[in-house]
C-alpha cells in the first residue's frame, strides 16, 4: 500500500460508516489515494478537466486528494435522496430515505463545536464554522430541503466541507470570514454582510 508521509485523524464520519459497512476501511487525512479500497469508490468525476483526484465514495460522499493525498471531504446530506440507480428524482415516487442523513445528528462529535455562525434570515440559509483542534475543521452550510418541493414537508440539507488544514477548508469568501471570527473570540453569532451563501462562497469550489 502507498504511504509515505504520516496519516493525520480520520476523516469524520469515517469510523461511523465503516461500522455501519461492518468493516475497517476508514479513512484519515493524508492518506494516499491509492489505500482506498477499490470496492467503496463509486466514481472519479472529472474536475476542471481533471481525472483522478476527487473520489465519490460509495455513500455519495466526495474525497479529494490534490497530489495524490487526501485533504478533504464533502458530503451533501438530504433526508430523501433519489431512488437506487437514479442520478435525479422528478417526483416524490423516486425519491426514498437517505440513511445517511442519520450523520447530521452526530455534527457536534464528529465535527466539533461551532465557534462561528452567520445567517441569511431572508433565504433561510445558514453557514457555520466548526473545529476540533489537532483533528479537523469544518464549513457546515444549512439550508431548505432540495426535495421539499416534491415531498411537501419541510426539512433541511446540509453540505459539510472538511479537512485538517486552513489553507485546504477557508479557501471562500465567507469560509476565511468564519474562521476570522473564531479567531477574534467575539462569540458564535457573526453579523450577516450580505454576501451569498453558497458553496463556492463557503468552499472556494462549484
Amino acid at each position: 500500500m502507498a504511504q509515505r508521509t504520516p496519516k493525520g485523524a480520520p476523516v469524520p464520519f469515517e469510523v461511523e460508516l465503516s461500522k455501519a459497512r461492518r468493516d475497517r476501511t476508514f479513512l484519515s487525512f493524508n492518506e494516499h489515494i491509492a489505500n482506498v479500497p477499490a470496492n467503496r469508490i463509486r466514481d472519479l468525476p472529472v474536475v476542471n478537466g481533471r481525472m483522478g483526484d476527487r473520489v465519490t465514495m460509495g455513500e455519495g460522499h466526495t474525497m479529494h486528494f490534490p497530489l495524490g493525498y487526501l485533504v478533504t471531504a464533502t458530503y451533501l446530506l438530504d433526508k430523501q435522496r433519489p431512488k437506487a440507480g437514479a442520478a435525479a428524482a422528478l417526483s416524490a415516487a423516486e425519491l426514498e430515505a437517505n440513511p445517511s442523513y442519520a450523520m447530521v445528528q452526530r455534527f457536534e462529535a464528529e465535527l466539533g463545536p461551532v465557534c462561528a455562525r452567520t445567517e441569511d434570515r431572508v433565504n433561510d440559509v445558514k453557514a457555520e464554522f466548526r473545529q476540533r483542534p489537532g483533528q479537523s475543521m469544518a464549513i457546515v452550510l444549512d439550508m431548505p430541503g432540495r426535495y421539499d418541493s416534491l415531498t411537501r414537508e419541510k426539512s433541511r440539507s446540509y453540505i459539510v466541507f472538511t479537512g485538517a488544514e486552513e489553507r485546504y477548508v477557508a479557501t471562500g469568501s465567507v469560509s476565511q470570514q468564519l474562521l476570522a471570527h473564531c479567531r477574534a473570540n467575539k462569540g458564535v453569532a457573526m453579523p450577516y454582510d450580505g454576501k451569498p451563501l453558497t458553496a463556492p462562497a463557503l468552499t472556494g469550489v462549484d
